[in-house]
């Protein structure tokens, strides 16, 4: 397929956006029409929306158990579920970044909250709604109050660890507190 190049940077999203614009251009037209029409760009209210959740396997769970091998891993939005879904798991996309470092956990996807014509400030409150109330631990954005949350940062060193030798050790504030509580009363324990 070609592409327009008055309408592409290159990246996929834009040859997507590209081809798109170009169908919706034919369409409509009648043949004996030879010149350019003006394709009307809609308002974004008039867009679909999604609100999507990630489950993944975490990275130092052995065993894989279902309520303690796995765990929230991201909460986004998007308006184009495949293309945004490709983008976490292969990369690429409008600035052509790579794949999300948790992206080898197996995540399974779940659409959280879906909208026919959904208002930007809609998608942006259910997007925080669901933050809150899944503690996602890669979110790094509406997230910075989490104790479980993972920094991109050190997700980046963790893939790269489990790239090496497929399992990384992932500690965080979380553990060091359930620890100091297990020590405590044990403690307490012990001296009666």
């Amino acid at each position: 397929m070609k592409i327009d190049p008055r309408f592409s940077d290159g990246s996929e999203w834009d040859q997507d956006l590209a081809a798109f614009k170009r169908e919706a251009r034919v369409r409509g037209v009648p043949r004996e029409h030879k010149g350019p029409v003006k394709v009307p760009n809609g308002p974004r209210w008039r867009m679909p929306g999604v609100v999507y959740a990630y489950r993944t396997r975490k990275s130092h769970a052995v065993l894989g158990l279902p309520f303690f091998g796995w765990h929230w891993g991201y909460v986004g939005q998007t308006r184009n579920e495949k293309a945004r879904d490709g983008e976490h798991l292969n990369g690429g996309g409008r600035y052509g970044k790579g794949a999300a470092p948790w992206s080898d956990l197996k995540p399974q996807r779940y659409v959280l909250f879906r909208m026919a014509h959904c208002p930007q400030w809609i998608l942006n409150l259910m997007e925080r709604i669901f933050v809150y109330l899944l503690w996602p631990v890669y979110n790094d954005k509406m997230n910075r109050w989490n104790p479980r949350r993972i920094s991109r940062a050190r997700a980046r060193f963790h893939r790269s660890v489990r790239d090496r030798t497929g399992w990384a050790l992932a500690l965080h504030g979380g553990h060091g507190l359930m620890a100091l509580l297990t020590l405590l009363i044990l403690a307490g324990a012990w001296t009666r």
